[in-house]
This record gives C-alpha cells, sequence and structure tokens, in this order.
C-alpha cells in the first residue's frame, strides 16, 4: 500500500468535512440571514479586507484584490489540470 492510497483519502474527507462545516454552514446561515447579518458573509469579509467594493472599476481594485485573484486563479488551474488532464507529473 503507497502513501497516496493511505492518507489523501483521509486527507480529503477531512478537508471537506472541514470546508463544509467551517465554511459551508456559516455561509450559508449568513446567506439566509442575509438582512439581519450582511458583516456575517465571506463576501463581506473579503471586501473590506481587499478594501473593494461591489461594481467598482477595475482600477479601484487593490494589488491585494489582484494578486489574490492570480493565486485562486492559479491553484484552480494547476488543480484541474493536474487531476483531470493528468498534467504536471
Amino acid at each position: 500500500m503507497t502513501w497516496g492510497r493511505t492518507y489523501w483519502p483521509i486527507f480529503l474527507d477531512i478537508s471537506s468535512i472541514w470546508v463544509l462545516l467551517g465554511f459551508g454552514v456559516p455561509e450559508a446561515i449568513a446567506l439566509i440571514n442575509h438582512k439581519l447579518h450582511v458583516d456575517d458573509t465571506l463576501s463581506y469579509y473579503a471586501r473590506t479586507e481587499l478594501h473593494i467594493s461591489v461594481a467598482t472599476a477595475a482600477t479601484a481594485h487593490t494589488l491585494a484584490w489582484y494578486l489574490s485573484f492570480i493565486v485562486w486563479m492559479s491553484f484552480v488551474i494547476f488543480i484541474t489540470a493536474h487531476i483531470w488532464f493528468d498534467q504536471f507529473g
């Protein structure tokens, strides 16, 4: 039995549960109660931390916004290419 066959399923299970319980449930509750607790959503937090507002011009975004977007898209593209298209090793 290799390392991948033992630890990857455990890692993926724990990560999935963490994302669901740590992010999914609180975000769903915040979105359902949006009128009462608008500041409880992840998008509100991200916008305040990155100092942007909804529907702003592209020039209004900060360096942090662009860097976080580039990192996120790089991660998504790499993972997609690696898992579904068997690229990068």
